[in-house]
């Protein structure tokens, strides 16, 4: 099965979010798995789609279900 690849200024105008953010997250390993081809990053969709899952709250003092960092 083929894997959906989007660049990250598609993902940018899907979501909302800013360049800087998905930057900083890059860095910081926080955010969505990513690929990098020369200068341009892709981001495979279903990833996306699992990293948002985690972001997911019941309310604001919900610590929700990501991973412990190591």
């Amino acid at each position: 099965m083929a894997k959906t690849l989007i660049r990250s200024s598609r993902m940018l105008e899907k979501y909302g979010l800013r360049p800087n953010y998905m930057a900083k997250l890059r860095i910081t390993g926080e955010g969505p798995e990513f690929l990098k081809i020369g200068n341009i990053i892709f981001y495979e969709e279903d990833r996306v789609d699992a990293w948002l899952e985690s972001k997911r709250r019941k309310n604001t003092s919900d610590p929700g279900t990501e991973p412990e960092a190591a």
